[in-house]
């Protein structure tokens, strides 16, 4: 099964790989709040960020440019969340994209491809 998001299948021309992002207390030093002693506050607990790394991988360039506008279009002001489906089944339900970068040269050979990272976060 691959990882879908707002139910498109954005991630199967590829392989590609899940990577979640510690979730934490977000700390800061008493002193940055203008409070008196020493130690320091929790203001809140960090956002999930999941981040899927793979290759789109396509028979022609104009297909190749279809799969990367497929992420591009999905990155919008304001943004626009859904359901990010993992591999394995587990679902976070309030994600939305927040970065679509490239990484590395388009291979070319009987497919062409590139390299990808896309980041998600919960609102």
């Amino acid at each position: 099964m691959n990882a879908t998001f707002q139910g498109l299948d954005l991630f199967s021309s590829g392989p590609h790989r899940v990577v979640t992002r510690p979730r934490e207390l977000s700390i800061v030093a008493n002193f940055q709040l203008n409070l008196p002693g020493s130690g320091s506050t929790i203001i809140g607990v960090s956002d999930w960020e999941v981040v899927i790394e793979g290759r789109l991988v396509a028979l022609t360039s104009s297909a190749l440019r279809t799969l990367r506008e497929g992420f591009v279009e999905l990155i919008t002001d304001p943004a626009t969340s859904g359901e990010l489906v993992l591999p394995d089944g587990f679902s976070y339900s309030s994600l939305y994209i927040t970065r679509y970068e490239e990484t590395g040269l388009v291979a070319k050979g009987r497919t062409k491809s590139v390299g990808y990272r896309a980041t998600f976060r919960n609102k």
